[in-house]
């Protein structure tokens, strides 16, 4: 069962003066031999002045309702976390951006519930508080 992965090519136009011829565009050929499927519908970033880490999880329903005075608590488990720096960070925020117009054009706008969470359980009432760099997320 050996399926033949894609090439794609490097389309991304290069600066270069009349001096410098233009580059060759580059092939990569992708193994995803080793490649692990993970659901996630949360998200939590992290970054320092040099990488922008992203930890993935996904929620459970409540423990409880909550209150006022102490929301409810979502359980999020965090099984995955991808470091990347600012430049490929920025790619990957192009691409996202064109997947996402181009399925809204065809699929309707996207909406999201007021209080919207990455943990993406909770109720359109509930109030979530988002872990900050410093905190544990484990």
């Amino acid at each position: 069962m050996s399926e033949k992965e894609p090439e794609l090519t490097n389309s991304e136009p290069s600066a270069h003066t009349a001096a410098e011829p233009p580059q060759p565009a580059h092939r990569v050929r992708i193994n995803r031999a080793r490649m692990t499927t993970t659901y996630a519908n949360g998200f939590f970033p992290i970054n320092t002045a040099e990488t922008l880490f992203l930890d993935f999880g996904a929620s459970t329903s409540p423990e409880s309702s909550g209150t006022v005075s102490e929301p409810a608590t979502v359980n999020v488990g965090v099984d995955t976390r991808v470091a990347m720096t600012f430049q490929t960070a920025k790619k990957l925020a192009i691409v996202l951006g064109n997947i996402l117009n181009s399925y809204e054009r065809t699929h309707g706008e996207i909406t999201q519930r007021a209080n919207n969470s990455a943990a993406g359980n909770a109720s359109s009432n509930t109030h979530v508080r988002f872990p900050n760099a410093g905190d544990s997320l484990i």
